[in-house]
């Protein structure tokens, strides 16, 4: 069994009942899960761009000036 897995995760509702399955996998011989926060680029620019994504042009475009 792994007794060590990486956990990659945007803490979205069907996150949590995933992480309580892990310690189901204790017994097994699971010793240690690293959680990856995965954040989605395009919310990013989202939320950057006051609530209106841009594609990678616009992007440069805007640093370039």
């Amino acid at each position: 069994m792994f007794t060590k897995i990486l956990y990659p995760t945007k803490f979205e509702e069907f996150s949590l009942p995933i992480l309580k399955s892990f310690i189901c996998l204790k017994e097994g011989g699971l010793k240690e899960v690293v959680l990856l926060h995965v954040i989605d680029k395009d919310i990013l620019h989202t939320l950057h761009c006051s609530g209106f994504p841009l594609d990678e042009g616009q992007l440069i475009k805007s640093a370039q000036k």
